[in-house]
């Protein structure tokens, strides 16, 4: 009986570490909002959920740009295309948004949005997901050397429907950890297509 409830207790203080990441709704140069795999060229209930979010926060904190990031993974258009339509019928201007397209994954999310942000000489950003995500991306964030904030539309509903995803990360962040040592040796060869981290 002990045992169960420790392993409990263990899985309780998991589950609240994941999504009780700090949020930031203060604004700032870009708002980010992270693709997520839709197939047959329809967005995913969670990539409706980040975007509802995004929506949101644009209204109500100062953005100079919001920037959609994420390629063709599950259909033939981009996740950032296919965010773009959603946005643009919510009333955000088209001139506001900025696509990336390229992304594949979390890390090339980041990567490639601060090079975009880079170009454009943006120095701050809010990145939003859905909470399950938002640990994962604060750890890569900070191995890549990119200041971010977090945000997301956080609810009970919203956490307990998250609830299988979020223990399937513990799986997830044994294969970034990975990939990001991958791309660190790439780099130290002089080998990578990537902005160097």
């Amino acid at each position: 009986m002990i045992i169960v409830l420790g392993t409990l207790f263990l899985f309780v203080l998991f589950f609240a570490w994941m999504h009780f990441v700090p949020l930031d709704r203060s604004g700032g140069d870009v708002l980010i909002v992270l693709g997520y795999k839709s197939t047959d060229n329809k967005i995913h209930p969670l990539l409706k959920e980040r975007l509802d979010s995004a929506t949101e926060l644009y209204f109500s904190a100062p953005f100079k740009k919001i920037l959609l990031t994420g390629g063709a993974v599950g259909s033939e258009r981009t996740e950032a295309s296919l965010m773009a339509d959603y946005l643009l019928e919510k009333g955000v201007p088209k001139d506001r948004i900025l696509l990336e397209e390229k992304a594949r994954d979390t890390i090339e999310n980041l990567l490639f949005t601060k090079e975009i942000m880079a170009s454009f000489g943006f120095t701050s950003c809010t990145v939003v997901s859905n909470s399950f995500h938002l640990r994962r991306v604060r750890y890569i964030a900070k191995i890549l050397g990119f200041p971010i904030r977090l945000y997301t539309k956080r609810g009970w509903k919203t956490i307990l429907r998250q609830m299988i995803l979020t223990f399937n990360e513990i799986r997830i962040y044994v294969g970034t950890y990975n990939q990001l040592e991958k791309l660190r040796k790439v780099h130290r060869k002089g080998m990578s297509r990537y902005p160097k981290i």
